[in-house]
């Protein structure tokens, strides 16, 4: 994983336990359990947004591949 992701990929799931914790700490066992259940959607959301990110951006690369190639063809 390229340094800056793994970065910001640790540096999200510190937050995410701090907010964990805190909410364990400030509410009762209804309210955790409602809480989590947000944090995981939000997970969800985040890892689903980066799929569609990386898929798009692997296919800007099969468009420019193919493009490049058909160029390098023609000269």
């Amino acid at each position: 994983m390229a340094p800056r992701l793994q970065h910001f990929v640790g540096g999200s799931v510190l937050v995410t336990q701090a907010l964990v914790f805190a909410v364990l700490d400030a509410a009762g066992r209804r309210a955790v359990i409602v809480s989590l259940g947000w944090t995981l959607l939000i997970v969800a959301g985040w890892v689903g947004t980066m799929m569609v990110v990386v898929g798009l951006l692997e296919e800007l690369s099969a468009i420019i591949h193919k493009t490049v190639h058909r160029i390098d063809k023609h000269q």
